[in-house]
């Protein structure tokens, strides 16, 4: 358990990856608002203002991570982000690339941290666009990176099913993990070996004491979330990132859904079903809610105005 924990704190995963000499992206945990003022005028942009705690993060706020291009966006970010009593905000050099760049490792390792499968695969799409989870993914093996992860597991002693993010950086030609994600992924039916093997069958093959035979994965598999890859489309096109030729050439092929079957399709029902209800009922909140963001955004923009007037001689002697 202890080990969970450590890999799902991204302040202590990074610790780990550098002891083990996994290559990360350079990161900075600060711990007040003066440590990001002095950072932010040094700093190098684009960044990425990240929860430590991801989950913990999205419950408080909504989001998991944004992406800043300024001195001042990151102070605006940090501000809105952060709870002072509880420290949990992150800033990571954001590696400059596509989001096919981005790349999933999805394995399980038995009670001896042996991979008995290992799949990798490429995200096409975001949701949230450029920083969020895979809504449109496809299967491409790429041993640097199966290498990598079974490395970082086996020298910390993993074992189960573990998802993996890296990001490639053609800066210095190196894939750097972002996250390490000690469970179930939400993409894993991306990743089906030629035997219909997945880490989910895996896991319950070897934990009941049955054989996992060795398998290939499935290249050029393409698996979608149906709704989050709707949407994230619509912003990827509003941002100018995408076209309709090369969104119908994107859905060409998909192999599976996250909820649509044809022999089981009430799941995909049910997804349409709340996401009306879920919308009637914002409609009621969405005043309240408005008010309460025009109020905290009063705050931060004063915050921050407050921050500027400051002579940078005195910032300097307050840090």
């Amino acid at each position: 358990m202890e080990l969970i924990l450590s890999l799902y704190d991204k302040k202590e995963m990074f610790a780990l990856a550098r002891k083990n000499d996994i290559p990360v992206p350079p990161t900075v945990f600060p711990s007040s608002l003066d440590d990001v003022t002095e950072f932010a005028r040094l700093a190098q942009y684009p960044l990425l203002v990240k929860g430590i705690d991801g989950k913990e993060l999205e419950k408080r706020t909504g989001k998991k991570m944004v992406i800043v291009r300024n001195a001042d966006d990151l102070i605006e970010q940090y501000l809105l982000m952060e709870d002072s009593d509880h420290p949990n905000t992150m800033i990571q050099e954001y590696i400059p690339g596509s989001d096919d760049d981005t790349w999933i490792f999805n394995g399980y390792f038995n009670h001896y941290s042996v991979p008995l499968v290992a799949f990798t695969g490429k995200k096409l799409r975001q949701n949230p666009i450029y920083t969020g989870m895979t809504s449109l993914g496809i299967t491409e093996y790429n041993e640097p990176v199966v290498d990598l992860a079974v490395r970082f597991m086996q020298s910390v002693g993993y074992r189960g099913i573990v998802d993996i993010d890296f990001r490639y950086d053609a800066r210095d030609n190196e894939y750097k993990i972002l996250d390490v994600n000690p469970r179930v992924g939400a993409t894993f039916r991306l990743f089906v070996g030629r035997n219909g093997m997945d880490v989910v069958r895996a896991q319950y093959l070897d934990m009941t004491r049955q054989q996992v035979y060795p398998t290939v994965q499935q290249e050029n598999r393409k698996w979608i979330v149906e709704d989050k890859d709707l949407l994230s489309s619509y912003r990827y096109f509003k941002d100018g990132a995408l076209s309709l030729k090369e969104w119908f050439s994107s859905i060409r092929g998909i192999d599976e859904a996250g909820y649509f079957s044809f022999d089981d399709p009430k799941p995909f029902f049910f997804l349409w079903r709340n996401h009306v209800r879920r919308r009637i009922a914002k409609l009621f909140r969405k005043k309240n809610d408005a008010v309460q963001e025009v109020k905290q955004s009063s705050i931060v923009q004063q915050q921050v105005q407050n921050i500027k007037e400051v002579p940078h001689d005195m910032a300097q002697e307050n840090v």
